[in-house]
């Protein structure tokens, strides 16, 4: 492709985007579930100020589901421009004989965030329309900080989940009276504590109340825009087989006859998971199904469980009741520890919550930049025997100035440590209870199921809000995926159990240190270095969380996986600012002191470390002549769990990631040992040195902007070398650095796979197309296997090349599902102007075939291309194949 081609679509591509968001389709879809007795109509036709309004029903009876849909397509240009909105107006309905009103703005230019929302029973009959409208308050209703219920004399209609990207969405239920308590005025912990009262009193609707705890979890995390549909399916259908079918609610099945007969429909083939009873997210993942029929069936799995919800809440009234009659309902989490530990620790907060929540705020505003200035004087610090250097800030100019970044400091801190102990301990007690609902069982069918449940759990997200204490603000954070990601390498790196006792309130003093990577963020890490806490934007959140239930499923999969293991990923509130961070292990062992470290990414342009650097890059490893000196079997079991990793992430269009390596030499006395060492690590073959490798900072996607960043690299000529390269190109290039320049072995094995060896043998071409100006090509062969590929010489100025050309590759157990690709290329030699290579033809060849007997491809036509052809033998020899764990 031409650079100037490319530039084109790039520049189209940010346009559309710049149309799409300011000007084109907009849309707010409200779904509205009836949970009353009473019959829900719709009084009259919307009103509208700009774009259009349909609403899919006419009545909604008890127990149903309809849509209002707000838009900016059904409405006119110059009517939406000229009120400034792409789509405004409210909606009335009439509930018994109650008025409830909708009412919304979008504003032209805008995000969703900014956009209006409001219901409203009102009381003055006259009330009309667009008096509501035109009172609509400057907030979204159900965002965060805003209220979310909106109440009349018999009636409640509760904003149960938001969406605020386009097209937006709200979720509404309404209900004959206020029984919704359990599953939306506490948060998670206060669900938590409910339920041990009810297991403490012996009463029988604890599993009720973790259902809608769960429910709550699950749905939330669930709403997350682009969310793989694989991982939205399989974590309902996982609550709906072990709350709703299984019969641990003990409700009838036949009052919920008509949402289960959906949800078990005939578009969803649940014949192709006929084979277990508890299927795991591997079987709905290889489902030969369109996303958009994994997106019904979700859909189908939320309204059944809405509506084993709106049962359980009704049961729940007396257990309510009860709790409040003694005095023992769930209060908010207080900032009493949160408190304690600032008071204990010398803190420089003042005692006024209200003005550190503005420090606080202030400094999630800018992005963390006061956090700089408390960068010591020395040039480096160590994590785990990682040496990062710091970038010392110029002194405060007042003494005001240093006070404001010590109490900065200490809040971020604090609250870092409150979201991480909150969220541990959270763990632990719902670890507790769930165990004594699953002793509570005489149904050994019910067990299973509750403890598949437990086990496949990867999407999750769960709210924590604590009230503002004497040194502390309130704060309001979300936890992802805490259940699972306690139980990673089944607990010995990750559970909340070990997050406790480094990060918790008992913990000592975290250690701040900046980065030296180009995103210039800042970081904290425990005192005992097993633990590191990294600010990540907004995007970089919701990207990991929509990675979580791949990434946990990968981890348990391959326990040995090279990728860091995640301990936390949260979102924290304070007053209206945002912060984003994660919590992950260190790749090293805290107890070995690391002498050398690497951060490579298989790229070496610009990859050199500066003067006063300790971590070595791509360019000085390979001036180094180093190499990690492992067995044949144990290097070959590396690079193909190497390559899984990188498979992983090129899923998910994740680049720029790096390969942290640190080595520890051993000096007398000692411990050694051969391959894999119990506390991390590896051992050196010949039993000099401990070796530590891990795949680190994977949370950039290959954008827009970094395709952008692609082509400037391709006009200045280093565009092969760049670390900014498509996430595919990416990963093979990082696989290919590591297969020969990492675990680079002498003689003849470097191509032996864990399953052995293949061959091929690229013979010719015929009848090419002819790329190049003068009516030839320059052709070269590809062959690509999972991430390995190599290639052909190039044969000049001709269309009927003959390569003769063998090329042995590596064959993990991984690829035998796989094809073997093999691509021509006809060469450009000024890719400033032309930007890559012209395509000229596909040919793939499946492996198990050749893993069966020997293929002979003559005059193979190729695929994509108008005319040519490929011949080709492709042999495969086995070999020793290494035991992957």
């Amino acid at each position: 492709m031409h650079v100037l081609e490319s530039t084109a679509q790039v520049a189209r591509r940010s346009l559309r985007r710049w149309v799409t968001n300011t000007w084109e389709e907009r849309a707010l879809l409200v779904h509205i579930t009836n949970g009353t007795h009473t019959e829900l109509k719709l009084a009259e036709p919307p009103w509208m100020g700009a774009g259009g309004c349909s609403v899919s029903f006419t009545e909604l009876g008890p127990g149903e589901v309809g849509d209002v849909k707000f838009c900016s397509s059904e409405g006119s240009y110059a009517s939406n421009v000229a009120s400034g909105c792409h789509h405004a107006g409210a909606v009335e309905l009439h509930l018994g004989s109650e008025r409830l009103l909708i009412g919304e703005s979008n504003p032209l230019g805008r995000v969703m965030m900014k956009s209006r929302f409001a219901l409203e029973f009102p009381k003055d009959p006259r009330r009309t329309l667009h008096d509501f409208y035109a009172d609509l308050p400057q907030e979204f209703m159900g965002s965060p900080g805003s209220g979310s219920v909106a109440s009349g004399k018999c009636y409640t209609a509760r904003v149960t989940m938001v969406s605020l990207q386009n097209p937006a969405e709200v979720e509404i239920l309404l209900q004959d009276e206020q029984i919704g308590e359990v599953e939306y005025e506490l948060d998670s912990v206060q669900q938590l504590t409910f339920a041990e009262w009810c297991q403490e009193h012996a009463q029988p609707c604890l599993a009720s109340v973790l259902f809608v705890a769960e429910l709550r979890a699950v749905t939330r995390a669930a709403a997350i825009k682009k969310l793989d549909a694989v991982d939205r399916a399989f974590s309902l259908d996982l609550l709906v087989r072990a709350f709703v079918t299984s019969g641990l609610l003990g409700i009838p099945e036949e009052a919920l006859a008509g949402n289960i007969g959906l949800w078990r429909s005939e578009t969803w083939p649940h014949e192709d998971l006929s084979h277990t009873e508890l299927p795991e997210r591997e079987h709905y993942a290889r489902l030969d199904v369109e996303p958009a029929v994994l997106e019904l069936h979700a859909d189908a799995a939320r309204l059944l469980l809405r509506a084993a919800a709106l049962r359980c809440a009704q049961g729940l009234q007396e257990a309510v009741v009860a709790c409040k009659a003694v005095g023992e309902w769930p209060r908010r989490l207080l900032a009493g520890a949160w408190d304690s530990m600032l008071s204990q620790g010398g803190s420089s907060l003042c005692l006024d919550a209200a003005a550190n929540a503005d420090i606080l705020a202030e400094h999630l505003a800018d992005g963390g930049s006061i956090m700089e200035s408390e960068a010591p004087t020395d040039t480096t610090s160590s994590l785990g025997g990682e040496s990062v250097p710091f970038t010392p800030a110029s002194a405060p100019s007042t003494a005001g100035g240093q006070a404001a970044r010590e109490e900065s400091v200490d809040g971020l801190k604090a609250a870092v440590r409150h979201c991480i102990h909150t969220s541990a301990d959270y763990a632990l007690r719902r670890a507790a209870v769930f165990d004594f609902l699953e002793l509570q069982q005489t149904s050994e069918e019910v067990l299973a199921v509750l403890r598949h449940y437990r086990h496949w759990l990867l999407l999750s997200q769960r709210r924590f809000i604590a009230t503002q204490g004497i040194y502390t603000p309130a704060i309001r954070f979300d936890s992802f995926c805490v259940a699972g990601l306690g139980n990673l390498d089944s607990g010995k790196s990750t559970s909340p159990q070990i997050l406790m006792k480094s990060l918790g309130y008992s913990a000592p003093e975290y250690e701040s240190m900046s980065t030296n990577s180009k995103s210039g963020e800042f970081f904290f890490f425990s005192k005992d270095r097993r633990f590191l806490i990294k600010t990540v934007s907004e995007k970089e959140c919701f990207l990991l969380g929509r990675l979580m239930p791949s990434y946990m499923e990968h981890i348990r999969q391959r326990p040995r996986s090279l990728i860091v293991r995640f301990a936390g990923l949260f979102q924290a509130q304070v007053g209206a600012k945002l912060t984003h961070f994660l919590v992950m292990t260190s790749v090293f062992d805290p107890s070995c002191k690391v002498h050398e470290t690497f951060d490579l990414k298989g790229s070496l342009y610009k990859r050199k470390k500066k003067e006063r650097e300790s971590i070595g890059k791509d360019e000085d490893w390979l001036t180094s002549g180093r190499r990690l000196q492992v067995s044949p079997p144990l290097r070959r079991e590396l690079c193909a769990l190497h390559e899984l990793d990188a498979m992983l992430l090129t899923r998910f269009k994740i680049m720029d990631y790096s390969l942290l390596v640190g080595i520890h030499y051993l000096e007398e006395g000692e411990e050694r040992g051969e391959g894999w060492r119990e506390a991390g690590g590896i051992f050196a073959e010949d039993g000099t040195a401990i070796y530590f490798v891990g795949i680190i900072d994977f949370s950039i996607k290959y954008s827009l902007r970094k395709h952008a960043e692609t082509l400037i690299n391709v006009l200045r000529g280093c565009d092969k070398n760049a670390s900014c390269v498509s996430q595919d190109s990416y990963a093979m290039r990082q696989v290919r650095f590591v297969r020969d320049q990492l675990f680079k072995i002498e003689g003849g094995d470097e191509d032996m796979g864990t399953l052995g060896t293949l061959t091929v043998h690229v013979i010719s071409g015929r009848n090419l197309v002819a790329a190049d100006w003068l009516g030839t090509s320059d052709p070269y062969v590809r062959v690509a296997l999972g991430l390995l590929s190599k290639q052909t010489h190039v044969v000049p100025k001709t269309c009927n090349p003959t390569w003769d050309c063998r090329l042995t590759m590596p064959v993990n157990a991984h690829h035998t599902r796989q094809s073997i690709e093999l691509t021509v290329w006809d060469q450009d030699t000024n890719r400033a102007l032309r930007g890559s290579d012209d395509f000229l033809g596909q040919l793939d060849v499946p492996l198990d075939a050749v893993i069966a007997e020997p293929q002979e491809l003559l005059d193979v036509s190729l695929t994509g291309i108008k005319h040519g052809q490929l011949s080709v033998r492709v042999t495969f020899e086995p070999g020793e194949a290494s035991e992957q764990k």
